[in-house]
């Protein structure tokens, strides 16, 4: 849980903050975590940087442990996406991005502008986001993916780490992603913003 991105996002006011709450699966109320709340207890020990903690809608959601294959398949794409991209284009694996103060993901792969500076990470400098699932498969391609379009992300691949098949989410609404593709893993990808980038994800070295 890298903190970088911190303020990257403005704060709502905190009597907002301090109204919110999410409801259990019992029906009680519980108090909403926020952003900062998040980063408190990576400072206080609470949470270890390297802990696998994402903050979705006020809730702490522990993340999928990551098996041998997802790592595998991470490695070989992020070899191949930094050979390919150009220099106006920053790639980044696993950065803590901050969306609103009561949700703060951890996308596998962030691709935006350089011009932009980490910093300043929003949507609208986002090129794509890539997810490679194995054991979270469903998870990505429902909830996330519905966060992602929610906050605006242009495009999103969710990778299957057994298949090397990818689904492709565009055209973010309310509603969710209007524009969903799936693509083989003999076929090519280029993202929509970087057509100079082009992978083909059966021949990635995954020895």
């Amino acid at each position: 849980m890298n903190q970088h991105l911190k303020s990257a996002i403005p704060e709502p006011p905190v009597s907002e903050r301090q109204r919110r709450s999410t409801r259990a699966a019992e029906g009680l109320d519980r108090l909403a975590f926020t952003a900062d709340d998040l980063f408190a207890m990576v400072d206080a020990g609470i949470l270890k940087e390297n802990d696998r903690v994402e903050l979705v809608d006020g809730e702490l959601v522990v993340m999928a442990a990551k098996g041998n294959r997802h790592e595998l398949v991470k490695a070989a794409l992020l070899e191949v996406l930094y050979q390919k991209k150009p220099p106006e284009i920053v790639l980044i694996p696993e950065t803590t991005y901050r969306f609103s103060d009561s949700v703060v993901l951890e996308p596998d792969i962030t691709l935006f502008w350089r011009s932009a500076g980490i910093a300043n990470l929003a949507p609208s400098n986002t090129i794509l986001i890539i997810e490679i699932a194995d054991t979270s498969l469903r998870y990505d391609k429902k909830r996330k993916a519905s966060i992602y379009a929610h906050y605006g992300i242009k495009e999103y691949w969710v990778v299957d780490a057994m298949t090397l098949t990818t689904q492709i989410f565009k055209e973010p609404s309310a509603e969710g992603y209007m524009k969903i593709e799936d693509i083989a893993a003999g076929d090519l990808l280029t993202p929509e913003a970087a057509s100079s980038i082009a992978v083909r994800l059966a021949d990635l070295d995954l020895r």
